[in-house]
């Protein structure tokens, strides 16, 4: 018996419509933000490295913007498990971000060491001579500017061949430095990877009784969004402040406003939590930390 894609896609329940309607909108939120914040950096005039570093740094800004907006598309159509994916991308944005702005160095690193990785992977794919040039050029320009700086690394061969490839290691102080690794984001990235990597199949498909059914499509039978929300709100909040005081250094009360904007943006996320809770469980109980 033939079955349709339309047939398996369930009815969300009015809190669960409530819910990705109040993500949404505190989505734009975010994305108006940041874009803002952008605006901010573009009319900052600054010159040589230190510009070249906040280019870096807002290019990567723009597409995790771009992805959250992607997480909207997806919240319209109620598709939880898509979005998770694409959460995994925003999270890993945020967290290089972060590593970034602590030392604005380690962005000429990334573009480097993506370059060679960029080339590496395709160079057999014909990639056009023009954008190998390009690719080439930033090798050789931000080459030249990192030797100068770690040239005891770059004349280490060893070195090079265990850390080319590993941006982070170009400027890495303490084990404890890597975002990756810290106890909050470790346990979302987790969480993130494991939806990406389908390794929730086995959870997801099948029922107690043990028997293989076919799971709906869109299902949202699982708690997440209201996670997703305040990792999201929580982590923009740290790059954007650290952002604005790094390069754009506005008045006292511009962090003020920028704070409680924060501020309002936790509520917010509370609240899409208790709605998460609520529509599976029946308690507005907050049982998410980040």
């Amino acid at each position: 018996m033939a079955i349709t894609k339309q047939e398996l896609i369930g009815d969300p329940n009015d809190k669960t419509k409530e819910m990705y309607k109040d993500f949404g909108v505190m989505l734009e939120d975010v994305i108006q933000k940041g874009l803002d914040i952008r605006v901010s950096l573009n009319e900052n005039k600054v010159t040589g490295w230190e510009k070249k570093q906040q280019q870096i740094i807002i290019s990567i800004l723009k597409e995790v913007l771009e992805k959250i907006d992607g997480i909207i598309i997806l919240s319209e159509k109620y598709s939880q498990q898509n979005i998770f994916v694409l959460a995994r991308s925003v999270l890993e944005g945020f967290l290089d971000l972060n590593f970034m702005l602590k030392n604005p160095k380690r962005a000429l690193a990334y573009i480097y060491c993506k370059s060679l990785d960029y080339i590496s992977k395709y160079e057999k794919m014909e990639l056009s001579l023009e954008d190998q040039k390009g690719i080439k050029l930033i090798q050789q320009e931000l080459g030249e500017e990192l030797k100068n700086q770690k040239r005891k690394q770059f004349q280490n061969k060893k070195w090079m061949k265990e850390h080319m490839l590993n941006w982070k290691s170009f400027y890495f102080k303490r084990k404890n430095d890597d975002p990756y690794k810290n106890s909050g984001s470790k346990l979302h990235y987790s969480f993130l990877c494991a939806e990406t990597h389908n390794q929730m199949s086995l959870v997801n498909n099948y029922p107690k009784d043990n028997e293989f059914y076919i799971r709906e499509f869109r299902s949202n039978d699982k708690i997440g969004i209201g996670l997703i929300s305040m990792m999201i709100v929580v982590f923009s909040g740290e790059i954007f402040e650290r952002i604005v005081k790094l390069y754009i250094q506005k008045s006292l009360s511009d962090l003020e406003v920028l704070e409680k904007w924060r501020e309002k943006m936790i509520k917010k996320s509370e609240e899409i939590i208790k709605l998460d809770n609520e529509r599976l469980f029946g308690t507005t109980k907050l049982n998410v930390e980040i």
